[in-house]
């Protein structure tokens, strides 16, 4: 197994901290942690920093944590990640 399938499987057995309802589908989590690999292959940087900074845009401390009524927006979110405009927002 990946390590990118072993940590989906372990942010989709975590606990959620939004209600049920709201909470992500773990296919919704896999596709998240799929895009997050994939911007960071295309960005050349770690997806860990990928993955933090989506954490940070969403005030969660795990992607698993997103809620459903985010999710489009955080795959958005992801395609239009560009590095240099985050260096500018400082």
């Amino acid at each position: 197994m990946s390590a990118l399938a072993a940590e989906a499987r372990q942010h989709r057995e975590a606990a959620f901290d939004p209600p049920p309802e709201d909470a992500l589908h773990p296919q919704e989590i896999l596709s998240l942690y799929a895009v997050l690999a994939y911007v960071a292959y295309n960005l050349d940087i770690r997806q860990e920093l990928v993955q933090a900074i989506l954490e940070a845009e969403y005030s969660v401390d795990n992607v698993a944590r997103i809620g459903r009524n985010d999710f489009q927006s955080a795959i958005g979110f992801l395609i239009d990640l560009r590095m240099d405009s985050l260096r500018s927002r400082r």
